[in-house]
């Protein structure tokens, strides 16, 4: 298992400690002794309720995680069953919807062509640039020859 689902578990069970007995209680034995024996070792976190859970510097998948336990075994009755799954698809809906707006196919060509645009533009300035070097650069010096500047002397 890599370091970061062991980071997670150990969020996760830093969290269930700081929730209390009550909780853990309602989670199956088996998915605690998961939860226990997937920690990464030396990383103990220590939560309190004084801060929100984004405060304290969650991983997102921990916070999944702990949706999910809310969702399958802490809520009470169907209604707040209910609730937690509208918010969770209210979240998912955005969360698409941003991916859809940031991969859209249009968005990308449009950035492709505003960057082709920005190349030839440019390309343009570097050639009037060119021009203007070779139309102010003087023309031809004819030079003197060895013998002609000896004469001259």
């Amino acid at each position: 298992m890599d370091k970061k689902n062991k980071e997670m578990y150990s969020e996760v069970y830093g969290m269930l400690k700081a929730l209390g007995e009550e909780f853990i209680q309602k989670i199956p034995p088996k998915l605690l002794d998961i939860i226990k024996n997937n920690r990464l070792e030396g990383y103990e976190p220590i939560y309190t309720f004084e801060k929100s859970l984004l405060e304290q510097n969650l991983k997102r998948e921990s916070i999944a995680m702990l949706a999910l336990l809310h969702l399958n075994y802490w809520c009470e009755t169907e209604e707040q069953k209910n609730e937690l799954n509208a918010i969770l698809e209210k979240n998912e809906k955005e969360y698409k919807e941003k991916m859809r707006e940031q991969y859209s196919s249009q968005n990308m060509f449009a950035k492709i062509n505003e960057a082709r645009e920005k190349q030839r533009i440019q390309e343009e300035e570097m050639k009037k640039i060119a021009q203007m070097v070779e139309e102010t650069a003087p023309q031809e010096v004819p030079k003197e020859g060895f013998f002609k500047k000896f004469l001259k002397k």
